[in-house]
């Protein structure tokens, strides 16, 4: 088949895909796109309007040496070059489906000239995720049932979710901290005006890396992004998510973002559902099959095997994570949480504090790395950290709960209260909050005040989080209920949770450091921690 096309330069509706760099544009802004779906591009585009043979298309991305399902992997390939064309396999507008044959490219080339300076495309599309997101922040109560902002139809925007870590709060802070670097607004030309210093960290806080063909899922997507990323409401933007996937039953960036709320409410204290972890593994492996490239989908996979105590598992996907997207803050940091309940906190440290050098603004780091000090017993380093978390946003509820842990571990009870006070009502209320407030109490010797806090719904959460079994077992210490005490620290255990170090130290801990089982549980958590070490030095 002889190449019909003598620029390497090609546009079309609003693209320009450049065949020699492998990069494609909308609008002057850089589309990320795989080597595969580009390959499969640069065949459609070397043939506009013939037909393209899925043998053909088998010879040019695969060798024949190569042992390959090659049904799965074209499928995925033209897939995701459909999203990012913001194309339809039922409605196409760019590529164009012949059953069991192959494909053909319908829509029509414009010639351009090999060099000289770039054109603006046509008129700019309006950048609706700034409009939608400034008008949720100012008015927080209405904007889930507010119309959807028009524009972004069938656009392509590229954006990869800085992460999502710790738990409930690295999750939902690498989401709505993280600093993406400066893009234009949808739809604006290479010679348009910069942005404004403001637009881009919460336009591209809402940009869509794989969109579907529906604008309207596009924007419920959106929408739900607001107030996952800003807001820290994952009930409010599970709604927006089930519609856009009724809408668009293939919109795979949707389906992740809805089992991401699932992850974030267990994780933050608003479940204690054990079937909210099974609902988003069920949701991420739908995810995966559909498109194997998602790093963040492997992200939260990792999240769910750590919540089930399958931590090998755990590690594997967060891995596959950073593989996929190694510049991706997400994967990096859910392996350092990883690290620290395996009990490796020097480590950790010195990881940690490479990754703030990198991302100074990045919250999620610095809260990790106080955990890191406190649970050291180096609370004023811990304290430190904490507060430079809360100069960026005095109201981080789970900076402040660990920043009540770490003064209710120097003994300063009035700055515990105090701290746990600065807490909005609704976070204050959610489980993990009420945990410290009960361990709180106990240390007051208000024993009632403690259980009435950790009440069955509480004990129930603390037996889902993996962190938080630890918390129950020094609450019950403190009260001197040693048994139970002792049997929260084995479920901690085998959990996975190896943090024998702070096991050794900690100050809640005090009232059952010496009993026997104790002692059992510290060395079990020891050996493991040894074993590790002595497997990793023969890798």
């Amino acid at each position: 088949m002889a190449m019909a096309i003598p620029s390497s330069r090609v546009r079309f509706g609003g693209f320009e895909v450049d065949l020699r760099s492998g990069e494609l544009h909308k609008q002057g802004i850089k589309i990320k796109l795989h080597d595969q779906p580009f390959q499969v591009l640069a065949a459609l585009l070397e043939h506009p309007g013939e037909l393209v043979t899925r043998e053909h298309l088998h010879q040019k991305l695969w060798p024949a040496d190569t042992f390959v399902d090659f049904d799965v992997g074209l499928n995925s390939a033209i897939k995701r070059l459909r999203d990012a064309l913001g194309d339809s396999a039922e409605e196409p507008r760019y590529i164009e489906t012949l059953p069991r044959r192959g494909y053909r490219f319908i829509a029509p080339l414009a010639d351009r000239p090999e060099q000289g300076t770039p054109e603006t495309q046509g008129p700019a599309e309006p950048a609706t995720e700034l409009h939608a997101a400034m008008e949720a922040m100012d008015s927080p109560g209405s904007a889930a049932s507010s119309a959807p902002a028009p524009g972004a139809r069938g656009a392509r925007i590229g954006w990869a979710l800085p992460g999502l870590g710790v738990l409930v709060v690295l999750l939902f802070a690498i989401m709505r901290f993280a600093n993406p670097p400066a893009v234009p607004p949808a739809g604006a030309g290479v010679n348009a005006a910069p942005p404004s210093k403001t637009q881009p960290a919460v336009g591209s806080a809402l940009l869509i890396e794989h969109p579907s063909a529906n604008a309207e899922a596009n924007e419920l997507l959106q929408r739900a992004l607001i107030f996952i990323r800003f807001q820290y409401d994952p009930l409010r933007a599970r709604p927006m998510l089930e519609r856009a996937l009724q809408l668009d039953p293939n919109f795979t960036e949707a389906r992740v973002y809805y089992a991401l709320t699932y992850i974030i409410a267990v994780e933050g204290g608003l479940s204690n559902d054990p079937g909210d972890v099974f609902r988003a593994e069920a949701e991420l492996r739908r995810a995966v099959k559909e498109d194997p490239e998602i790093a963040l989908a492997h992200a939260m996979l990792g999240a769910v095997h750590f919540y089930q105590g399958r931590l090998d598992l755990a590690a594997q996907e967060l891995q596959q994570s950073v593989r996929l997207a190694p510049s991706d803050l997400g994967g990096r940091m859910w392996l350092l949480v990883l690290g620290r309940f395996l009990g490796d906190d020097e480590e950790g440290a010195r990881a940690t504090r490479k990754f703030i050098e990198s991302e100074p603004l990045f919250w999620p780091a610095r809260y990790h790395l106080g955990e890191l000090r406190r649970e050291q017993g180096r609370i004023p380093e811990a304290v430190s950290e904490f507060k430079k978390v809360l100069e960026q946003d005095p109201r981080n509820s789970t900076t402040l709960r660990c920043l009540a842990r770490a003064y209710l571990d120097a003994g300063n009870l009035p700055k515990a209260r105090q701290t746990l006070a600065r807490m909005r009502p609704q976070d204050a209320q959610n489980f993990r909050a009420r945990m410290v407030r009960a361990q709180l109490h106990a240390v007051e010797g208000k024993g009632a005040l403690a259980l009435k806090e950790m009440d069955e719904e509480v004990l129930k959460h603390a037996d889902l989080q993996p962190f938080a079994a630890l918390d129950a077992a020094e609450a019950y210490a403190v009260l001197g209920e040693t048994d139970r005490a002792i049997e929260w620290l084995d479920r901690s255990m085998r959990k996975g949770d190896d943090r024998a170090a702070w096991l050794r130290i900690d100050p809640l801990l005090a009232n059952v450091r010496q009993h026997p089982r104790f002692k059992q549980i510290l060395n079990s958590m020891e050996f493991r921690w040894q074993q590790r070490i002595a497997l990793a030095k023969q890798q």
